[in-house]
């Protein structure tokens, strides 16, 4: 008697694989476009607005301790902080913002982009060992940036170092020349934008919306299709995270990604520059250590290396601006990597966030609505409260 066998999975063709993959590059170039017609329409649409207003819509950001919680609360509502870092851009690019307005709300943004991992723990509210774990992964992200804020931050605001380093960088850059960057490498974005807002200049206000919406639209499409392509090879970061809530896992994949301290820093510098999403490439981490598949001492360099990675979207938003613009993207990339540099290497600052992590997870363990009440007071309560406080 003969068995059913199951039909064997169709191979593609080289053909159709050389379809998907010139399908796949066509996709992420008209992204790409998208992506800077984006930012060049918020530039020109910005510079229809009056200086006056824009002084006024904009006055909150001369107190730099509003301009962080304004940072941490749009980039918290918009779950993307290369979305803010963009849109930060396009305001210094268009003269709306000065580079000492713009620091204070890029290094709130990436605090902002760390709630998503947070949010992410609390499908693990039904089993109190894996919330514990959950919580001090997810958190892990938070605390550490908001240390790398509270150290760093003060040495910027009083010597700059952060600003001028990026100056330094920027006029050494082969693309720029001095005050007047000769960067003419997207004509047709640059005229296309010019048309959009010559035709559309009587409703600037619109004109802007559809621009950020724009925005916001090309990144999550960027992110989708690549995070998809990784998925088609195997090493989606939502395979992984499936496999990892049933209990599963890939112990080769996880020894490549996850090996020793610089295996797992390297993977999360190059998955989230590829995705261009933080959010996505730390979200993963949390499943994998609330079912103990990777501990929290290794989870932390990968999540340094994301934070690295995710300033690629500001440093390509700036590359067609200003000069000031790049130095904004710069001034992100350098706080990224000092801040990495000391919590990698300072015995003392890396044991801080893995030690409140871990206590924070032992809270929430104990009462579950500690997670909960966690993400409401850092995340929204007190930055609605110090920039009401302050204003």
């Amino acid at each position: 008697m003969t068995q059913n066998r199951p039909p064997s999975p169709s191979v593609a063709s080289p053909r159709q694989t050389l379809q998907h993959i010139l399908g796949q590059v066509a996709a992420i170039i008209g992204i790409f476009f998208l992506f800077l017609l984006s930012i060049e329409t918020m530039v020109g649409t910005l510079r229809l607005f009056s200086h006056q207003a824009a002084r006024e819509v904009f006055a909150l950001t001369n107190n730099p301790f509003v301009s962080i919680f304004i940072g941490l609360l749009v980039t918290s509502i918009v779950q993307s902080s290369s979305t803010t870092t963009s849109l930060t851009v396009a305001l210094v690019a268009s003269d709306t913002l000065q580079i000492s307005q713009a620091v204070p709300i890029i290094l709130g943004a990436n605090v902002g982009t760390t709630l998503t991992s947070t949010l992410i723990s609390l499908g693990h509210i039904s089993s109190k060992k894996e919330f514990r774990r959950a919580i001090a992964a997810g958190s892990l992200h938070d605390l550490f940036n908001i240390c790398a804020l509270i150290i760093i931050f003060p040495i910027e605001y009083y010597t700059h170092f952060l600003s001028k380093g990026a100056e330094i960088l920027v006029r050494h850059l082969p693309f720029t020349a001095g005050d007047n960057p000769n960067l003419e490498g997207n004509y047709l974005v640059r005229h296309l934008s010019n048309w959009i807002v010559e035709n559309s200049k009587d409703y600037p206000f619109f004109l802007l919306l559809g621009a950020i919406l724009f925005l916001f639209f090309s990144l999550r499409s960027f992110s989708k299709i690549l995070e998809y392509s990784m998925l088609k090879q195997g090493i989606g970061t939502k395979k992984m995270e499936s496999e990892t809530q049933q209990g599963e896992s890939n112990p080769a994949l996880l020894e490549v990604l996850f090996g020793n301290k610089w295996k797992s820093f390297f993977s999360g510098l190059l998955l989230t520059s590829a995705i261009q999403s933080s959010s996505v490439t730390t979200s993963l981490i949390v499943p994998l250590v609330a079912k103990g598949r990777v501990n929290l001492g290794v989870a932390f360099p990968f999540i340094i290396g994301a934070n690295i990675g995710t300033t690629i979207t500001g440093l390509l938003a700036a590359l067609f601006k200003s000069e000031t613009a790049l130095v904004i993207a710069f001034v992100h990339i350098l706080f990224n990597i000092f801040g990495g540099l000391l919590f990698l290497f300072v015995p003392f600052l890396k044991m801080l966030p893995l030690y409140l992590s871990e206590k924070l997870g032992e809270l929430a363990q104990e009462n579950r609505l500690f997670g909960f009440v966690y993400i409401l007071v850092i995340f929204f309560v007190l930055p609605f409260f110090l920039i009401y406080w302050t204003s």
